[in-house]
């Protein structure tokens, strides 16, 4: 992978990082509109980019960090952790991925993380990263009028 592309996915994701903490109440409506929209398109970037990404330490680090604030968006961190399992499945990251599933959706995904937690104690690592890659983050359906990330 070239560093421009490294450069671009850090990049975005410190962009990601400080649109999600912007204080909307402070911004007009139009500015608003403006800066969902920012943090939305950004959003689509980093999962291109992210699709692209062929170095597990890369993806380490973007875990790393997230741990120390969970500042990054969760269905982004899905797609980080599952990228970073297909890249490299490996125990102690199917693991870590299970209790990141408790500890931003308790029992939203119980299921799912007791099942990786089972078949990678059991040593079954295929089976686990089967169930690590099918985990959606659009498990149960948003309610009306509620978007990850507002377009309008």
């Amino acid at each position: 992978m070239s560093r421009v592309l490294k450069m671009d996915i850090l990049q975005m994701r410190d962009e990601i990082n400080r649109s999600m903490k912007c204080n909307y109440s402070r911004l007009s409506e139009n500015d608003v509109k403006k800066a969902k929209l920012h943090l939305f398109n950004l959003s689509e970037d980093f999962k291109l980019k992210l699709k692209e990404t062929k170095e597990p330490d890369l993806l380490i680090n973007i875990v790393e960090e997230d741990k120390k604030n969970y500042d990054m968006p969760i269905d982004l961190m899905f797609l980080v952790y599952q990228r970073l399992i297909e890249l490299q499945p490996h125990k102690n990251i199917l693991l870590d991925f299970a209790s990141y599933l408790l500890d931003i959706g308790g029992p939203d995904w119980e299921e799912e993380l007791e099942a990786i937690r089972k078949f990678t104690n059991d040593d079954k690592i295929h089976e686990a990263v089967e169930v690590a890659l099918k985990v959606d983050y659009l498990k149960y359906p948003f309610r009306e009028g509620v978007e990850l990330y507002p377009r309008d």
